[in-house]
């Protein structure tokens, strides 16, 4: 089978891979517009079946493409589209804005480029495609892309398309762990609930437990106490009665011996007074 048709077979059979040799006329891949690119590509195989082999001669493709096509990773489109192609030549981004496309190959491969030159997208808008065709030289061997210099930023949009990628993939699987994780902890924040609630629960009841102790130690100690009080206002009040009773036996014998001694001194002062002559 010829290149054009070899390519758009091996579109269909490597779109899980990303391969995609037939582009649609808005630069979007095949998954963005499958039955569109399906007709394309079937419309140009039936063609390069039909023709005639003498047809199938080289050409030169010059391209200069206007819009918003610098610094948008246009000319990355462009190389993997003749690349896929198995088209020759290269794309340069020139000084007034424009980027020039120049390609050698099959003329139907060409019109295929020239179609997927037309990309309008978020990043890429394709005004005009001023294009002029010409005898191939072959001077080329692949398909590449001019860099004028180390300042442009969209030779690098490629691979940063396919980094965005793999980190929205990345950002995905985070999404999707970070969701799993809040569920965790929100399954664990109410085992955590649970638990502070039984153990509030445990803490009411030793709570009542420990006020119901004291309670009934407290009662306990202030019947001792009024016990103790009895014991000891009927001790007092014995005391009382043996010391009153000892101090009644003690004044009545002082008593006695008071008498006993005034007698002895009444009959002294007798006998001196005799003496005297009183």
């Amino acid at each position: 089978m010829g290149t054009l048709a070899g390519n758009c077979m091996a579109s269909f059979g490597n779109f899980g891979a990303g391969v995609n040799y037939c582009y649609p006329p808005d630069g979007g891949f095949l998954a963005a517009n499958g039955k569109k690119v399906l007709d394309d590509c079937l419309f140009w195989v039936n063609v390069y079946i039909k023709r005639e082999p003498l047809l199938d001669v080289m050409q030169r493709l010059t391209a200069y493409v206007s819009g918003k096509v610098q610094k948008a990773g246009y000319r990355a489109r462009v190389v993997t589209v003749a690349q896929n192609l198995r088209l020759k030549g290269y794309v340069q981004n020139l000084d007034d804005g424009r980027v020039k496309v120049v390609a050698e190959g099959d003329s139907i491969d060409l019109d295929i480029l020239v179609r997927a030159l037309d990309i309008k997208n978020t990043l890429i808008n394709v005004a005009d495609i001023n294009k002029d065709y010409s005898s191939a030289t072959g001077e080329f061997e692949s398909f590449f892309k001019v860099v004028s210099g180390a300042g442009e930023t969209d030779q690098r949009l490629d691979v940063a398309a396919e980094k965005l990628t793999e980190l929205i993939v990345v950002n995905k699987e985070i999404l999707m762990e970070l969701k799993a994780n809040r569920q965790e902890l929100k399954e664990t924040r109410e085992d955590i609930r649970g638990s502070s609630d039984a153990i509030v629960g445990e803490i009411r009841a030793s709570r009542d437990a420990i006020v119901g102790e004291i309670r009934t130690s407290q009662d306990a100690i202030v019947s001792e106490i009024k016990v103790s009080n009895d014991s000891i206002a009927v001790e007092i009040r014995e005391s009382r009665e043996v010391i009153a009773d000892e101090i009644g036996e003690l004044r009545a014998d002082l008593k006695e011996s008071v008498k006993d001694r005034l007698t002895r001194i009444e009959s002294d002062i007798s006998q001196i007074k005799a003496r005297v002559g009183l």
